[in-house]
């Protein structure tokens, strides 16, 4: 082909600047919606539970206890001589390998290492403590009870059915049984469960519900729960608010929009999505980049998802249901009649493919990808190439976007 290819490009972070220690020691000076002023004040107790995300998340926990560690020393206080458990909130993925657990706990692992409990959907000992208004069971893991108080720690960004990630996402699906994640995502076939949406959005909603009961009752078995969420890409924090779970997710909500999104004019023929670290480690996170682009795909394109995959597909229940049936429309008609966790991801994929294309650049093995109704490559060049030829156009009005995993494009004029 000769010449090269013109594309527009886009990234997350926009001409936002990441914070400073100095910055954080202010949000925990002044809890959002808590009845604890200070973090001093919330860490004047005797048992703590830390919520953390799990390894596929690119949350800093590991800097934001470093940061929690240094704003107590400047009080005269030690976060190392605290009675503190973590609990990894997994919620239905698979428990982390011990290098995980390092990288996300980073210098404070040895400590903690005896104090870690690995959240188990399928396997936990659980509490049915209420029924939502939806008619979602809420079972939660009975081991976060018996603590003074427990503190979430979560990142914030869109997520292509729950609205945005972070916030009540710690407790459910993070640390619930698998009868309730499973109740509730089953809402993401609904058409008001979208990225960046939370008004009508069933999933977001039932969550919320969801939370206050959980932390209700915990309240009253003498429990108080406080969040710290933050906004981060690429290690480094840009947000970040403490106090009341709901109160000091929405606070930072604006700035993830702000960090998160891009806007572009019109759709596009082809979108180049670059998945980076970690959802490039398997196909089923991978998708994320391919929910956020898609709305800027104009019907007939092709996107072409770049990721590693090096972990391969992901649950294999994901794969099993590419492969349960020789059509498309009759896997999507199975799942609406018995719907499993993560079946809306195999719904959203192949709802696309029936009007679009995706091409897959990967390590998975050609015939991996085929039976995803994907089209396999190894180089992005070779899939750029093929794209253009398939569409038969000249000059493809092309997109890349760099972290596309963290980006959303928002189309301000439809073509």
């Amino acid at each position: 082909m000769k010449g090269n290819i013109e594309m527009e490009t886009i990234n997350p972070r926009g001409t936002l600047s990441p914070i400073g220690e100095s910055e954080i020691f202010k949000e925990f000076d002044n809890l959002v919606g808590s009845k604890f002023a200070n973090l001093v004040d919330f860490f004047e107790a005797s048992r703590f539970l830390f919520i953390v995300n799990d390894q596929d998340r690119s949350t800093p926990t590991a800097r934001i206890i470093k940061h929690m560690d240094n704003h107590l020393k400047a009080k005269g206080g030690d976060l190392r001589s605290k009675d503190v458990h973590v609990i990894l909130a997994t919620g239905s993925h698979g428990p982390p390998k011990e290098e995980e657990l390092i990288q996300i706990l980073g210098d404070y692992y040895d400590i903690l290492k005896p104090r870690i409990i690995i959240h188990s959907a399928k396997e936990c000992d659980s509490e049915l403590i209420g029924t939502s208004e939806r008619g979602t069971p809420i079972n939660v893991n009975r081991l976060i009870l018996g603590y003074d108080r427990i503190l979430t720690i979560n990142s914030i960004e869109p997520h292509y059915f729950a609205g945005y990630t972070g916030g009540r996402k710690s407790i459910v699906p993070g640390i619930c049984h698998y009868d309730t994640i499973e109740a509730n995502h089953k809402m993401a076939m609904d058409e008001n469960s979208r990225i960046l949406a939370l008004k009508g959005n069933p999933v977001h909603e039932d969550m919320m519900e969801i939370t206050n009961i959980i932390v209700n009752h915990l309240r009253t078995l003498g429990t108080d729960v406080n969040a710290i969420a933050c906004v981060e890409s690429g290690g480094e924090i840009y947000g970040l608010s403490a106090g009341d779970i709901k109160k000091s997710w929405e606070r930072l909500l604006p700035k993830v929009n702000e960090l998160y999104t891009a806007k572009v004019e019109g759709r596009f023929d082809i979108i180049l999505a670059e998945t980076s670290f970690p959802q490039n480690q398997k196909l089923y996170q991978a998708l994320k980049s391919f929910e956020n682009c898609k709305p800027a795909l104009r019907e007939g394109g092709i996107i072409i998802l770049e990721a590693k995959c090096d972990e391969g597909i992901g649950p294999d229940n994901f794969y099993r249901l590419l492969t349960s049936a020789p059509t498309p429309k009759e896997i999507v008609e199975n799942i609406r009649m018995h719907y499993t966790l993560g079946a809306h991801k195999t719904t959203n994929l192949l709802a696309f493919l029936d009007k679009s294309r995706m091409y897959v650049v990967s390590e998975l093995p050609d015939e991996v990808v085929k039976n995803c109704f994907c089209v396999p490559f190894k180089t992005i060049d070779k899939a750029l190439v093929a794209a253009i030829k398939e569409l038969d156009m000249d000059t493809p009005k092309i997109l890349k976007i760099s972290e596309a995993n963290n980006v959303v494009p928002l189309v301000s004029q439809a073509l």
